[in-house]
């Protein structure tokens, strides 16, 4: 995800009965990148859920979570590997479908 804001809707603002995660690793070698993105306060710190029977945690990408297979994204190169024109060839083909993207970083 890149360029997003990540807030709760209105019924769930202000309910600090409901914990809230980015999401769970499903599958072995899940990745997930957030890039220049707003994550509100009402995601868990942990930002990640993981699953009581999850193996393979060091095939992960994720990151905010101190599992095996994390990764803070520090170097630029490394960045731009995640980025719309990088990792699926966005210009290639998002394009002729009209759907709206930013192809490098914002």
């Amino acid at each position: 995800m890149h360029n997003c804001s990540i807030s709760p809707t209105p019924e769930l603002q202000g309910n600090s009965n409901v914990k809230s995660y980015l999401g769970r690793p499903w599958k072995k070698f899940s990745r997930t990148v957030i890039l220049q993105s707003y994550i509100d306060a009402f995601i868990d710190p942990e930002g990640w859920l993981k699953f009581n029977s999850m193996s393979d945690l060091a095939s992960l990408y994720y990151a905010r979570v101190n599992w095996p297979g994390y990764h803070i994204l520090s170097n630029l190169d490394e960045v731009k590997s995640f980025i719309v024109e990088n990792f699926i060839r966005g210009r290639d083909w998002l394009p002729k479908l009209g759907i709206p993207f930013i192809p490098g970083l914002a």
